[in-house]
């Protein structure tokens, strides 16, 4: 049996609206949504990049955060994965971003500004 992860493919999104908690990006399979989350001291966004694609293996995504709808006047990030329970530490809002997706998954990234 051959490992699935050998068998990844990427895909790089393009804008297709305006981000405001509906799909920012669609490219085949892959779905992205985004939300501004309101918090009485900072700006903080929630990503889902969704995978509706069957094909049996994970798909590489990569994005830039602005492309999200994501900014702040720092122009930093503290990037979590909520289901993997993962930190990445200062991203910039122009930093390509990359994550795994499994076919019918799903990614929950949480976007804190860097202070």
């Amino acid at each position: 049996m051959s490992d699935p992860f050998s068998q990844r493919h990427a895909i790089a999104l393009a804008p297709i609206a305006d981000c405001t908690s509906h799909v920012c990006f669609q490219n085949g399979t892959i779905e992205v949504w985004t939300k501004q989350l309101s918090t009485n001291f900072e700006q903080t966004y929630a990503s889902v990049i969704l995978n509706r694609g069957a094909s049996g293996r994970p798909t590489n995504v990569s994005f830039v955060l602005r492309e999200f709808g994501i900014h702040d006047l720092m122009g930093f990030w503290n990037v979590q994965d909520v289901f993997e329970d993962t930190m990445t530490y200062f991203v910039a809002t122009d930093d390509v971003y990359h994550v795994v997706v499994d076919p019918s998954g799903v990614v929950l990234l949480q976007f804190y500004p860097t202070r």
